[in-house]
């Protein structure tokens, strides 16, 4: 399977600052594992495409796609699994990964 968002643009556009995390990707995030989004970008950079679950059309937005990772994650010495949504939109012509979900899978 292939992402609609080629994962190598996400992480360059992340590492040069153009990213915007979703309050509800913080805050399952904080709840869920204890990241704070310094955390949930280091995660996201370390993502492989193996890693792909799959890609769907927004509910809100059906024309949007969004790329699903499954990625395991050390949270206290302990494995876990993070449900990872992600996708690339261009307001005013700029790009800028969004990281929709971060939670447990």
């Amino acid at each position: 399977m292939k992402p609609t968002y080629d994962l190598k643009l996400v992480k360059e556009l992340i590492r040069n600052g153009h990213y915007r995390i979703t309050l509800r990707a913080l805050s399952d995030a904080q709840s869920d594992f204890d990241f704070d989004a310094e955390r949930i970008l280091e995660e996201i950079l370390g993502l492989k495409l193996q890693e792909l679950d799959k890609t769907m059309p927004s509910e809100k937005m059906p024309d949007l796609w969004q790329d699903v990772y499954k990625k395991r994650v050390i949270v206290h010495a302990r494995v876990q699994t993070a449900y990872i949504k992600l996708n690339i939109v261009r307001p005013s012509n700029k790009e800028t990964a969004v990281v929709i979900s971060f939670h447990k899978a």
